[in-house]
């Protein structure tokens, strides 16, 4: 009986933060792979779309390797939305919540941005900024 209490206490002590520490990482394989797609989007005319703010939290997120991080942003776009550009849009993995003229605010994770600054009608990107203090 005292032997086992000793193993179950040596396995919550070594192996299950182990296991744990591995869970959240990313493999060796997709690390390189998130880095070098970073830096080919930086370096493409997609990534003037992004303001400067959204252009350092998107960097961050990708740091931290944190691809499925959340950014609410707003985006002006070249002409009025048509449903297509609308289903174009989810497609691309923007979340639409509202639409006024060329203005559409939504939310987009990290790993989308990209996509979304490569659709033709998308214009500018900017992060949103909180009116109110919570």
């Amino acid at each position: 009986m005292k032997i086992h209490k000793i193993s179950v206490l040596l396995a919550f002590l070594f192996v299950l933060p182990s296991l744990g520490a591995c869970a959240g990482k990313k493999s060796e394989a997709e690390a390189p792979k998130a880095k070098n797609e970073s830096a080919a989007f930086k370096s493409t005319r997609e990534w003037n779309k992004l303001d400067g703010r959204f252009k350092h939290a998107w960097e961050k997120a990708m740091k931290d390797g944190d691809d499925s991080r959340p950014f609410e942003c707003l985006i002006k776009m070249d002409k009025k939305i048509t449903t297509s550009d609308k289903k174009t849009l989810s497609d691309a993995g923007y979340a639409l919540r509202s639409l006024t003229g060329r203005i559409a605010t939504g939310s987009v994770t990290a790993e989308d941005v990209p996509d979304v600054a490569a659709l033709p009608f998308v214009q500018i990107m900017e992060l949103a900024v909180p009116l109110s203090p919570k």
